[in-house]
This record gives C-alpha cells, structure tokens and sequence, in this order.
C-alpha cells in the first residue's frame, strides 16, 4: 500500500538508514524552518510503505535521539515513536521548530552547517538566510537597521519629503506620518 500524501516542506520519507547524514540535515532543515515528520519505512520513490524489521526499530529508537543531539547545536526537540501504517511498522519522527535559531550541524559548524527546508527539499542555507537569521537573533527589526549606503549628512529634508507623504489632516480625516 501507497502512502497518500507526497514529501513537502514538512513531511519526507526514508526507506531505510544506512548512515544518518541526510537524516541529520533534514532534522536541521525542519528545525530551522516550521519543523516537520520524517517517516523511516516509506520508500521515497513511489510512497510504497515497506515497513520496518523489529531489530531496525530497535537500533533507531536508540541511536537516532542520540545522535541528533550529539551532531546538532544549539540542541533541538525531536520525538521518537513507532507508527503502524497498512499493517506495517514504522519509525516517525517529529521535529518542532526551535526558539534558538540557527541550527547546525556541528562538523560543518555555523554557517556551513546551516540548512533549510525549500518544498519537498532540503539544502544549505544561502547568505541573505544566514543574515536574516543573524537580524533575528540580534532582535533587531529589519527597519531598525542601519543603512550604510547613506551619511547621516546625506539626510535632508527635501530627500525625507521625496520619500514620505504629508496628508493634510482636515482634508482626509487623519494624518498618517508628520514630518520635521
């Protein structure tokens, strides 16, 4: 039996673990975005639900919350669970998206370990993410930010008049920005 619904921003499949590599960017991928379902059992390729042997749930459900946390920093929250699907067993795992964006996997380190979920994939963070990133930590707004392509000395009043309008108060019932 197929699974019905198709990999996206929040759901891939996995038929199988070999090396955790791609899991682990995935894991970070949803952390750092609006988190997401792995399911281990599912053959990517055509949803097919193979299912999982009693020992590969066992060797997962141990090694898996393990190493998400020892390659992942700052730590994330991922839970671990056994699903049965069509008759079959496999392993689910949710990640929550995280208050401490960035993550990253730490043999890569931060920024190169960077990644996010873009549809129904998983890829290195590009520079603007990284910045944006970086303004969000900071808690500052983007319009706080300081603009170094104009002095302070380049500020005038006719280049703020060009930028803003002034509405008259009386003629259209409310004033939305006064100037100077």
């Amino acid at each position: 039996m197929r699974y019905e619904s198709l990999e996206s921003k929040i759901l891939e499949f996995k038929e199988r673990l070999d090396d955790y590599s791609r899991l682990l960017e995935t894991v970070t991928a949803f952390a750092n975005t609006q988190g997401g379902t792995i399911i281990i059992g599912i053959r990517d390729s055509d949803r097919l639900i193979v299912g999982l042997s009693a020992e590969e749930i066992e060797r997962y459900s141990q090694e898996i919350p393990q190493i998400i946390a020892d390659t992942i920093s700052p730590q994330i929250a991922a839970d671990l669970y056994e699903q049965h699907l069509a008759g079959k067993t496999c392993v689910t795992i949710r990640v929550f998206p995280g208050p401490q964006k960035p993550y990253f996997l730490k043999k890569f380190g931060y920024p190169s370990g960077v990644f996010l979920r873009f549809g129904a994939h998983t890829r290195k963070a590009d520079t603007y993410a990284i910045e944006q990133f970086t303004r969000i930590r900071s808690g500052i707004r983007y319009e706080q930010q300081p603009c170094p392509q104009i002095s302070y000395d380049e500020l005038s009043k006719e280049l703020l008049g060009n930028l803003f309008t002034r509405l008259d108060q009386r003629e259209h019932g409310f004033c939305l920005l006064k100037i100077l």
